[in-house]
């Protein structure tokens, strides 16, 4: 039986030289039939409305103006979409962006718990810029690991 991901563009076709046919009856499971026209040639095309998840049967017949004759069908599975597992899976402290003030507290507490005085606004603006220059975003992990490594130069 045939497999597709549901989503995928799904067309039905056929081969009849269409000798004694007026219009095709088509049918996905059991939904009313669709009536198609002959198209030249000897292969014939059904583009399919949206499928959902789940075993499908597409039969199809070829009818004039005295009756329809039998029917052909093919089963076909339709299944869902699932989602890769995600890579490169960490696990840390929070991700939860500093606005100015908290990082500038969180220098504080950093240069006092090293034993230092606090630093002075021009030195906090200094030490900023230069954390600016990094692109790092400003969460708390990534200041203190700025600060491992900037603290020697202070």
């Amino acid at each position: 039986m045939k497999k597709f991901r549901v989503g995928d563009p799904l067309q039905a076709s056929w081969e009849h030289d269409g000798t004694d046919v007026d219009y095709w009856e088509a049918r996905l499971d059991t939904a009313p039939p669709v009536t198609l026209p002959v198209q030249p040639g000897a292969v014939h095309r059904w583009p399919l409305p949206a499928v959902p998840v789940g075993s499908h049967t597409v039969t199809v017949r070829g009818c004039n103006a005295i009756e329809c004759g039998a029917s052909t069908r093919e089963d076909f599975d339709v299944a869902p979409v699932i989602p890769g597992a995600p890579h490169h899976l960490k696990f840390g402290a929070s991700e939860v962006l500093l606005d100015l003030p908290q990082a500038a507290q969180l220098v504080q507490a950093y240069v006092c718990i090293a034993g230092s005085p606090p630093l002075t606004d021009r030195q906090l603006q200094a030490l900023a810029g230069t954390f600016a220059a990094t692109g790092l975003r400003p969460t708390r992990g990534n200041v203190l690991a700025f600060l491992d490594h900037e603290y020697g130069q202070l």
